[in-house]
C-alpha cells in the first residue's frame, strides 16, 4: 500500500518508527514546520522530521496545506492512503479526497469519547480507568469518521500522561498495521460512531494546570498526573509559582482550610484539600530545576500553617 504519513509529535514518531520496523514505509512524510522549542527557544524540527530525515524518507513541512503547489505534489504521488497520527493541523477536504482508497487516522482514545487535541491528558485528569486506541476513516468533522478498529487499554494508577502516551503509541503500531492489512485485503467494516456518547478533550492551556485546593485529593493527583510533562500542575507559595510534579493521596481528614501546609517532613509536604490530604514529594519552583521536596525546603523557610494559594 502506498501512503503519505502526516505526523509531528513524539507519539507520532514512535508510531512511524514502529510501522517502518515492520516494512510499512511511507512514500512521503508531512510534518509541521520547524519552530522554537525548549528554554532556549532554539529552532528545531519535529520528532517526526528528525526520524524521517535520518532514515532517508522524503519530508515536506508546508506552512499551509492549502498551498496549490503542495496539493499538486501530493496528488502526483497517487497514493492509496493517508495515515494521520498526531499531525497538529486540520487537513482540508481538498487533500482528504486525494487518496485512492481513503484517509485514516490514529486517535488515542475510545472514540467517540475524548475527541480533540489532548485525549490522553484529559482521560487521566478526569479519573478514567480505561482508554484505548481508535483507527478511523477521516471525515471533515474532527475525529468523527467511522471506525475501522478499536482496542481498550487500562490506565494504571502509576501512569502519568507521558507513560500512558508511550503505551498507547505502542498499541497504535499494532492496530495500525492490522488496519492497513485489512484495507489492503478489502476485509474491513466502517462502523459509525455513536454521537450520543461524544465527549471532548480540548487543547491544553497553561491555566489548566492551576491547582484548586478545594477539590478532593484524588482529583488533584489526577491533575498532576495528567499534565506531565506539559503544562504541569502549579500553585503559588508567597506569590511564587511552584509546579507540583509528584504527589500521593492520604485518605485522612483535616479541619484546616484547603491549601494549608499542615505537616512538614524531611522529604515531603502535607497539604489539605477539600477532601483528603496531598503529600507533595517532588516540586519545581519557577525558574528552577525539578527537585525533591527536601531540596526545596533547604532554600525556603516554610512553616506549618502557611498556605498555597
Amino acid at each position: 500500500m502506498r501512503f503519505v504519513y502526516y505526523g509531528s509529535s513524539q507519539f507520532s514518531e514512535i508510531v512511524l518508527r514502529g510501522i517502518i520496523n515492520y516494512g510499512v514505509v511511507p512514500e512521503l512524510v508531512v510534518t509541521t514546520p520547524d519552530k522554537p522549542q525548549g528554554r532556549g527557544l532554539k529552532i528545531k524540527p519535529t520528532p517526526v522530521k528528525q526520524f524521517a530525515s535520518c532514515n532517508n524518507i522524503r519530508v515536506l513541512t508546508p506552512f499551509s496545506l492549502k498551498e496549490e503547489s503542495f496539493i499538486k505534489k501530493i496528488k502526483s504521488l497517487d497514493v492509496d492512503l493517508f495515515i494521520i497520527v498526531s499531525y497538529g493541523n486540520f487537513i482540508p477536504s481538498s487533500l482528504l479526497i486525494l487518496p485512492r482508497i481513503m484517509p485514516i487516522a490514529v486517535h488515542p482514545s475510545l472514540l467517540p469519547c475524548y475527541r480533540g487535541a489532548a485525549p490522553i491528558n484529559w482521560a487521566i485528569i478526569r479519573g478514567e480507568q480505561t482508554t484505548g486506541v481508535s483507527i478511523f476513516k477521516v471525515s471533515e468533522k474532527i475525529d468523527a469518521g467511522p471506525l475501522i478498529i478499536q482496542r481498550p487499554l487500562d490506565i494504571k494508577d502509576s501512569d502519568d500522561a507521558l507513560t500512558l502516551s508511550y503505551r498507547l503509541a505502542n498499541l497504535s503500531i499494532e492496530l495500525l498495521l492490522r488496519a492497513v492489512l485489512s484495507i489492503e485485503k478489502n476485509d474491513y467494516r466502517l462502523i459509525l460512531q455513536d454521537e450520543s456518547k461524544v465527549s471532548f478533550a480540548p487543547k491544553l492551556r497553561k491555566e489548566d494546570g492551576r491547582i484548586k485546593w478545594e477539590r478532593d485529593a484524588i482529583s488533584i493527583r489526577n491533575l498532576v498526573r495528567g499534565l506531565r510533562p506539559w503544562p504541569e500542575a502549579f500553585t503559588f507559595y508567597k506569590d511564587t509559582l511552584v509546579k507540583i510534579l509528584d504527589v500521593e493521596v492520604i485518605h485522612d481528614y483535616s479541619s484546616f482550610e484547603p491549601g494549608t501546609i499542615i505537616k512538614i517532613e524531611k522529604s515531603a509536604l502535607f497539604v489539605t484539600t477539600g477532601e483528603g490530604i496531598i503529600k507533595i514529594k517532588r516540586i519545581k519552583p519557577q525558574g528552577k530545576r525539578e527537585m525533591e521536596v527536601r531540596d526545596f525546603l533547604c532554600g525556603h523557610q516554610i512553616k506549618e500553617g502557611e498556605k498555597f494559594s
